[in-house]
């Protein structure tokens, strides 16, 4: 059981693993993302941010580097069932540097 967000940075990535004792491990991955060009996003233009990854569900997306990050928010862009948060919010915040 790994009671708090575990993160571990390899290469250019960051690894998140936390397993709460819900009987869920749950895991993601980020990596700085830098693009050359300026990207139209829903939040307006984004042309760097943290790309994570889901290990549980497969899903990515793309943050921005500062603002609230709740539960809800995380779960629309990543994916998992209400029972994943705030176990999954909370890894997710601690691999970006949002917690």
């Amino acid at each position: 059981m790994i009671d708090t967000p575990k993160i571990t940075p390899q290469g250019t990535g960051i690894i998140g693993e936390y397993e709460p004792g819900n009987g869920i491990r749950y895991t993601a991955i980020a990596s700085w993302w830098n693009s050359p060009t300026i990207l139209m996003g829903v939040l307006g233009q984004v042309d760097h941010g943290w790309l994570v990854t889901s290990g549980n569900t497969g899903r990515s997306y793309l943050f921005q580097m500062s603002g609230t990050l709740t539960d809800k928010y995380i779960q629309r862009k990543l994916g998992g069932v209400d029972e994943d948060y705030p176990y999954f919010g909370d890894l997710i915040r601690k691999l970006i540097h949002r917690d």
